[in-house]
């Protein structure tokens, strides 16, 4: 029997709710594609659900590759060109 929801949002983001259960463990409820495959995640309190979301929310929406270039900048070309 669920007994209470909470809405897990990251950087602004909805990405789902936490719901409580009376066995005292909360389950992910997925409604962004980012987060889908924690779907169903049962996890023991809110602090460890909303840490595992949001690591995965944001290696999803910023992969390394892509954070890299970021920082780094646009590489040059032979004649000064961005690549």
């Amino acid at each position: 029997m669920m007994l209470e929801s909470t809405i897990i949002e990251i950087d602004g983001v909805f990405l789902g709710t936490a719901v409580l259960f009376t066995s005292g463990l909360l389950r992910f409820h997925a409604v962004h594609d980012s987060v889908r495959a924690l779907h169903n995640q049962l996890l023991p309190d809110l602090d460890s659900l909303r840490h595992k979301v949001g690591l995965h929310f944001r290696k999803v929406r910023h992969p390394p590759v892509a954070r890299e270039l970021k920082r780094r900048g646009p590489r040059k070309g032979r004649a000064g060109q961005d690549c």
